[in-house]
């Protein structure tokens, strides 16, 4: 996975196996666990559910924020007919 600015994931060992938690960065000081899961056998098994899950969300707000600035700019070409 990409890097991003807006969503990571932490894999981290717990006594009865791992466990991943999905951060969303919501300011430069703050950070907001999205999403968590845990019982992973494997680092590898919960480090690819991490990057599967991080993908997931960016690609959801990324088709979002595209459905908004379509929505924006048909709005604006109504207005000016």
């Amino acid at each position: 996975m990409n890097p991003s600015k807006k969503y990571s994931f932490n894999v981290i060992e717990d006594a009865g196996g791992w466990r991943v938690e999905v951060l969303r960065r919501v300011s430069s000081k703050r950070s907001h666990i999205s999403k968590q899961k845990d019982g992973f056998a494997t680092q590898e098994a919960a480090q690819a559910w991490g990057e599967a899950e991080a993908a997931a969300l960016l690609k959801n707000m990324n088709l979002k924020a595209q459905k908004k600035r379509r929505l924006r700019n048909n709005e604006q070409a109504d207005d000016l007919i």
